[in-house]
C-alpha cells in the first residue's frame, strides 16, 4: 500500500500547510524503531480507519505537533474518476490453478491491492472490475481491502469459463461506464500515483477535441526495446504532436520509441474500436484498437519521464519488484515528513 502526502487544509482549521517533503529511509526508520522493515511496511498498511500525518520539522528539544489528514481526502478536482480493469484475460504465466496473478500477495496486500490503492491515490473515485476465473475469490479479496471503503466497485462477472481473451473482456464493462470517459488499466502494474492523477486530465489539457484517447509511455531507445520481454507492446509517436504513429509488438522506425505502461484515458471511442474489431474476429487485441485510433490521429502520447510504475508480467519482475518493495525501495510504501510553512 503507498501512503503519501496528501494537501493540509488550511491553518484556520488547525492543520498545518506542507512548504517542504522529505522521504525517510525506511532501513534507519526501522532501526531506530527496533523492527524489521516488513514490519514497518506492514504497520505503514493499516486498515482505513487510519490516517496519514503531516507535521513540522523541529529542533528534538522543541515539542512537535501532529495533525491528521484523510489518508483518502474527497478531491473536486475535474478529470477522469473512472477505472476500468479487467481480470478476465487469458492465464498467464504467473496465474495458477488456484491463485490468479491478481491475488499473489506483495507484503501485507494482493497485487491487486496495490494497484486499486494507487489508482484512489491518484483521485480515481470508482472503478469497474471486469471477472473471469476465480471471480468469487476476487470479489470478496477486494471486497475486504482498506481501499474498498474509498472506492465505488462495480464487478462485472463474464463467467468462469470466459476464455475470449482481455480486449475482448473490455467490452463488458462498456454499459457500467456508459459515456463518461475512462482510464483502462492494467491489472499487473502498479503506478506512481503521480501518473494516475495526470493521466486523468490528459484528454483535457493540450488536446484538440479530435483526440480520444492518450497513452502514457516511457521513452526507450530502440536497442532498449530489442531486450524487452514479448509481452511488451511498443511505440511510435511524433515528439512534437505527441501523437502515437504505431503502437504493437514491433517499432517501425521512427524517431521517438517507448514503451506502452499499461494505463490509457479512453472515451468511447475505444469501445466503438473494439466492437468493430469483433467484427471482423473472435479474438483481437488492445493493441489492435489502439493502432486504429493511431491511424486516425486520435491517440495522444503522455510520458513518464522517469516517475515510478512497475510490470509484473514474468517471475523476474515479481521477485525483483517485491525484494525492492520489502527492502528499501519508496513506492509503492512511500512515507514523507512535511515541515509547516513559514
Amino acid at each position: 500500500m503507498a501512503e503519501r502526502s496528501q494537501p493540509s487544509p488550511t491553518p484556520s482549521e488547525g492543520h498545518v500547510i506542507a512548504a517542504e517533503v522529505r522521504a525517510i529511509d525506511l532501513f534507519k526508520l526501522a532501526a531506530s524503531a527496533g523492527c524489521t522493515v516488513e514490519e514497518l511496511a506492514a504497520q505503514l498498511s493499516l486498515g482505513q480507519e487510519h490516517a496519514t500525518q503531516a507535521g513540522q520539522i523541529s529542533h528534538p528539544s522543541n515539542d512537535v505537533t501532529f495533525s491528521s489528514a484523510p489518508l483518502f481526502p474527497l478531491t473536486d478536482e475535474p478529470g477522469i474518476h473512472t477505472a476500468v480493469l479487467s481480470l478476465a484475460a487469458r492465464p498467464g504465466l504467473l496465474d495458477s490453478a488456484n491463485v490468479p496473478k491478481c491475488l499473489i500477495k506483495m507484503g501485507p496486500q494482493t497485487l491487486l491491492g496495490h494497484v486499486l490503492t494507487q489508482l484512489r491515490s491518484g483521485g480515481i473515485r470508482r472503478v469497474v472490475l471486469v471477472l473471469g476465473r476465480h471471480g468469487g475469490a476476487i470479489r470478496e479479496s477486494v471486497t475486504a481491502l482498506p481501499v474498498a471503503a474509498h472506492l465505488e466497485i462495480v464487478f462485472v462477472d463474464v463467467g468462469a469459463d470466459y476464455e475470449e481473451g482481455f480486449a475482448r473482456s473490455l467490452l463488458a464493462a462498456a454499459p457500467r461506464v456508459g459515456n463518461e470517459p475512462f482510464l483502462l488499466c492494467a491489472s499487473d502494474h502498479i503506478f506512481d500515483a503521480a501518473l494516475v492523477n495526470e493521466m486523468r486530465s490528459s484528454l483535457r489539457e493540450g488536446w484538440s477535441e479530435e483526440m480520444t484517447a492518450t497513452v502514457l509511455v516511457e521513452r526507450r531507445d530502440a536497442t532498449d526495446l530489442a531486450k524487452l520481454p514479448n509481452t511488451a507492446v511498443f511505440v511510435d509517436f511524433d515528439d512534437t504532436s505527441k501523437r502515437v504513429m504505431s503502437i504493437g509488438k514491433s517499432a517501425h522506425g521512427t524517431a521517438c520509441h517507448g514503451l506502452e505502461a499499461g494505463l490509457y484515458a479512453c472515451t468511447g471511442a475505444v469501445f466503438s474500436s473494439l466492437a468493430s474489431l469483433l467484427c471482423k474476429s473472435q479474438y483481437f487485441t488492445l493493441a489492435q484498437a489502439m493502432q486504429q485510433l493511431s491511424f486516425e490521429g486520435k491517440l495522444g502520447v503522455v510520458l513518464t519521464e522517469d516517475r515510478v510504475w512497475f510490470a509484473l508480467e514474468t517471475s523476474a519482475q515479481l521477485e525483483e519488484t517485491i525484494e525492492d518493495t520489502l527492502h528499501g525501495a519508496l513506492f509503492p510504501w512511500q512515507v514523507s515528513i512535511v515541515r509547516a510553512s513559514e
